[in-house]
């Protein structure tokens, strides 16, 4: 008797915690949504950003920047393009504006990534 005890003992905590993995999860997923639908209908955004920085190699001057979902993709992104190019690129993570899933502004740069 004390075995089907513990097996129904276990079989609650691994319920409790499908639940509370589910619960999060939604949420994580909903934000999402969330931000998707406003990239889609261009409603413009604030947050922080991973972003792809651009730069002319004469100057010192921004040309683009693009948001990106990760710091290890921006960085692999940046040692390609530095590779075939003469323009300066750096990550970034950024306080930005965006729009319809593009920067529009950059309000600060918070660290550059190595």
């Amino acid at each position: 008797m004390s075995k089907i005890k513990l097996i129904l003992v276990m079989l609650l905590f691994f319920g409790i915690y499908q639940a509370y993995e589910w619960i999060t999860n939604f949420k994580v997923k909903t934000n999402n949504k969330v931000a998707e639908y406003k990239d889609k209908a261009g409603i413009e955004r604030k947050g922080n950003f991973i972003a792809l920085l651009i730069f002319k190699s004469s100057q010192i001057r921004l040309i683009e920047q693009y948001p990106i979902k990760t710091a290890s993709q921006c960085i692999e992104q940046r040692n390609y393009a530095r590779k075939k190019l003469s323009v300066k690129y750096h990550c970034a993570d950024v306080e930005a504006l965006i729009k319809s899933g593009k920067i529009i502004k950059i309000l600060k740069i918070n660290k550059i990534l190595k």
